[in-house]
């Protein structure tokens, strides 16, 4: 396995893994995307349950050496994700971002920028191949995606930190 994949699925992992587990509080997550008006308000609540089954899968295919498929979906969500923020950026909508749980910051270009680089990390993730790579370079990019992605599922945190500095 290639350490770009490595380091890809990590960092993908990572971000998937928090984003599911952070909306365990489901009522708020579907009453944000009711919010969002993305969707028909009976298809809210469905489609928030597919968000979450979706981001889980994510995270399990992407467990699995060799094979691309948790970059496949990956893309798929993000992508989808991506056109979903420029519909409520573009519509003056401010509802929170519930990517990671509820928070207070409305989404914002930072989130549409964080959005497009986790598409680009699992676009290359996906063509990364499977080159042989050493364990130490193994480790250093598991590493290094781990650290990124917890990194990225703090975003909003340290855009606040930024901004009031």
């Amino acid at each position: 396995m290639s350490a770009l994949s490595v380091a890809a699925r990590c960092l993908l992992g990572v971000v998937f893994l928090v984003s599911a587990l952070s909306k365990r509080d489901f009522p708020t997550f579907s009453l944000s995307l009711r919010r969002m008006r993305m969707v028909p308000p009976a298809w809210v609540t469905p489609v928030a349950a597919m968000v979450v089954a979706a981001e889980a899968l994510t995270v399990a295919l992407l467990a699995i050496p060799g094979t691309a498929l948790g970059f496949a979906l990956a893309i798929v969500l993000l992508g989808s994700f991506t056109a979903a923020i420029v519909a409520v950026l573009s519509r003056g909508i401010t509802e929170p971002c519930p990517c990671f749980g509820p928070k207070a910051a409305p989404l914002g270009w930072e989130h549409l920028g964080r959005n497009v680089f986790l598409l680009a990390v699992a676009v290359l993730g996906g063509f990364a191949g499977s080159g042989a790579a050493s364990t130490g370079a193994l480790v250093v990019a598991a590493a290094a995606g781990l650290i990124v992605g917890a990194l990225i599922t703090r975003l909003d945190d340290l855009v606040a930190l930024f901004r009031t500095a």
